[in-house]
């Protein structure tokens, strides 16, 4: 029987915060050991991932087809759509299955969009712990945290299933606003507050997109729709349709776009909301602030790229223009203020929010090229800024 390696990956870290709460506080060794075990095992799982993938044979579901050229409108989206076509380490399960009106399944793999992820999530998670106990012994609850947020991290890279992407997206806040908040302090307190509310703010609008989608590939065969990733990504032509909402000044899949783009957008240090994200990163417990610029803001962009382009390409095309004079007014806006910030932490979040804003650039090219580009400077600036918080 093979290893389910993926599982592995997401779920080591979750298994390791349970048992850190079953042990006696005072056993302090064996309680750091157990964390940095938990820890190391996604590393090594996702190092190996990433370094096999060019020889594992792809293993995509027979509905993972890629979509018609027809179905695809600019060289970007059809890079990330081909992303999803050549699956690899794939565990695909039901779910949930209520009644065939609700359905979802516990759809997992690795493809080259989320490779560089993995190893990305992985090191800087196991980084911050290390950090953590290093500068003093951690509480119980700290490491648990940290564990928690990694388990939620390397469930948002894996899945291929929107339901369950949302579920460890929403699942990611939970751990970080209570890490941000930790030693008490007005400022904390604060930045823990404004985690929450991007948290539940973002969930919301992705609960939102994701029941439109449901509604809109719902059929008398299956009425539950499909929450598959994909699958989507292979149906995109049938989003791009007139919509009633608000007069119909915008076509359906412009007003998903949009949606999801708003949702993901406060973790990537976007204008309007960089101000908030540097304020945020800036007055957080400092392994908060690593997990926030090293983690949360590229999976932010990978979601972009998984989810956002590949499934409203047209949109994704109509929308490039604004996206990429939003982009630069953020990469010169975060410059110039980095030059006038006094607090070290408070330039670097303002350097991490120009190189997030130079992926999303990259996204607004709209082309193969820069969808790549995008990718590897998430993964890279990601890895870079949560060395220098910590």
């Amino acid at each position: 029987m093979a290893i389910p390696l993926i599982t592995l990956f997401v779920f080591a870290p979750l298994a390791g915060a349970v048992l850190l709460m079953l042990i006696p506080a005072r056993a302090a060794r064996v309680i750091q050991a157990i964390a940095l075990t938990a820890a190391l095992v996604p590393l090594v799982a996702g190092t190996y991932v990433f370094f096999a993938l060019p020889s594992v044979p792809a293993s995509p579901p027979a509905s993972l087809v890629p979509a018609p050229a027809a179905a695809r409108s600019s060289p970007g989206a059809a890079a990330a759509a081909r992303c999803g076509a050549d699956l690899k380490f794939v565990e695909d399960e039901e779910w949930i299955d209520v009644l065939g009106l609700v359905s979802a399944r516990y759809f997992l793999g690795v493809d080259g969009l989320s490779a560089p992820m993995l190893p990305l999530v992985a090191i800087v998670s196991f980084a911050v712990l290390l950090a953590a106990m290093g500068r003093s012994p951690p509480s119980r609850g700290t490491l648990a945290l940290l564990l928690v947020f990694s388990t939620a991290a390397n469930g948002i890279v894996c899945s291929l299933d929107f339901l369950l992407f949302a579920v460890f997206w929403g699942g990611a806040f939970i751990p970080l606003l209570f890490l941000a908040g930790s030693g008490g302090g007005a400022e904390r307190t604060r930045a823990a507050v404004s985690l929450a509310l991007a948290g539940v703010a973002g969930f919301a609008l992705i609960v939102i997109v994701l029941l439109a989608l449901q509604g809109a590939t719902a059929t008398n065969v299956r009425p539950a729709g499909t929450l598959n990733l994909p699958e989507l990504a292979r149906r995109a032509g049938d989003f791009v349709r007139e919509t009633p909402w608000l007069g119909g000044r915008a076509r359906f899949d412009q007003w998903l776009f949009g949606l999801l783009f708003v949702a993901l957008a406060a973790p990537i240090a976007v204008l309007p909301f960089q101000g908030r994200w540097v304020r945020t990163l800036s007055r957080s417990f400092t392994p908060a602030s690593a997990l926030l610029a090293g983690v949360l803001a590229p999976v932010g962009v990978y979601g972009l790229l998984r989810i956002a382009v590949p499934i409203f390409p047209s949109a994704a095309a109509d929308f490039a223009f604004p996206l990429a004079i939003l982009a630069a007014a953020g990469m010169l806006l975060g410059g110039l203020c980095a030059r006038l910030e006094r607090d070290w932490k408070a330039r670097a979040a303002r350097a991490a929010a120009v190189s997030m804003g130079g992926c999303l650039l990259g996204i607004a090219t709209v082309s193969e090229t820069g969808v790549q580009g995008a990718l590897l400077q998430a993964s890279g600036g990601g890895l870079a800024f949560a060395m220098l918080l910590l």
